[in-house]
């Protein structure tokens, strides 16, 4: 009895040693790391659906596209997905299902114009009974898009023979956030633990975020950023595997001569335009590798990175592309379908 309260004085006492050391340490931090030099913790879970009327808050993704939204140019339908209505017998149809960001999305073009419209409209003129169901999502990361995969294939409803997952642009963005967290990719914020702890200690926002620099960063790589796209592509080909459901990635459509002139300079991190195609290009490259490795097509197209576009392909205001664009990379990607052999039971069908 006497040994176990030894013990505990002596444990006790360490304990207060400990705290009054981490007390001493955050006190110094707090004359080294003035409240005006404090950058807050990445937090907008607005971001996404901030002026976007056609998107709402998502549990599991963040934000979705709002069922039965419609205006001038966008369309949702009931299920959830930018377009017309579902046909009644959609289980006796050959289903594509188009998953990814804006740029499959449609971003300022209307429903009739988007790259998954084209390309339901290749097949028709040759064969009959195909689908397309356009999954794009303005602003979704390959993590949003794994979520939209799993629970859309989990759930049933749309039984695709064939997923086309285009994404890019909003992995190497979200890079940019010097506090970068997997859980940013989802929710726009890091986890509670990690915002409470930067808000209320200097020692750990010292830990989490480093010194605060004088003038902006530029041209850090996120390495972790680019390791977690990777095992979000592995993840996307291993859902599908495990639904019996093919897959091909299809390059991002995307023009080096319509990014900024000053680069990305959102966030904490600042990216140069030279160091931007880099990034990208690294990032492309890591689809490709990752797709080789377990056998998974990718299809190239005319509006790909590696590609001389043609005026009027993308708009002026962005780096989208325009509906000549969309249909140009539609046209392209039906060809490496068809060619790449991804529909065999379209094989003997002609119209």
């Amino acid at each position: 009895m006497i040994r176990a309260k030894k013990y505990i004085r002596i444990l006790v006492i360490n304990c207060a040693v400990l705290i009054g050391m981490l007390l001493l340490i955050e006190g110094a931090f707090r004359l080294i790391i003035p409240a005006s030099e404090v950058v807050p913790a990445f937090s907008d879970q607005n971001l996404g659906m901030r002026g976007r009327p056609f998107v709402e808050a998502n549990q599991t993704r963040g934000f979705a596209l709002k069922p039965e939204f419609a205006n001038r140019y966008y369309t949702v339908n009931s299920e959830g997905f930018r377009g017309q209505a579902f046909p009644k017998d959609l289980n006796r149809k050959h289903v594509i299902l188009a998953l990814g960001e804006s740029t499959t999305f449609g971003w300022g073009v209307r429903d009739n114009e988007t790259y998954p419209f084209y390309l339901e409209k290749c097949f028709s003129e040759k064969y009959r009974d195909v689908f397309v169901v356009n999954g794009g999502v303005p602003s979704y990361s390959s993590s949003q898009v794994l979520v939209a995969l799993q629970e859309t294939l989990a759930q049933g409803r749309i039984r695709p023979d064939l997923v086309l997952i285009c994404i890019l642009g909003n992995d190497v963005w979200y890079s940019s956030i010097a506090n970068w967290h997997p859980d940013i990719l989802v929710y726009q914020k890091p986890p509670q633990w990690v915002t409470m702890a930067m808000k209320y200690s200097r020692l750990g926002y010292a830990c989490l975020m480093g010194f605060p620099k004088k003038s902006t960063q530029t041209n850090v790589f996120n390495a972790k950023a680019l390791d977690k796209f990777k095992s979000n592509i592995v993840a996307m080909i291993n859902v599908c595997k495990s639904h019996g459901v093919r897959l091909a990635f299809v390059e991002p459509p995307l023009d080096s001569g319509h990014l900024p002139k000053q680069g990305l300079d959102r966030f904490q991190i600042r990216y140069t335009r030279d160091y931007l195609v880099e990034t990208i290009s690294t990032y492309v490259r890591s689809v490709r590798e990752v797709a080789e490795k377990y056998g998974v097509p990718v299809i190239d197209h005319s509006l790909g990175l590696n590609h001389k576009h043609q005026k009027g392909l993308f708009r002026d205001s962005d780096f989208h592309p325009t509906p000549k664009g969309n249909a140009m990379m539609a046209r392209d990607v039906y060809a490496g379908i068809v060619g790449a052999d991804l529909l065999p039971m379209l094989k003997n069908q002609n119209k």
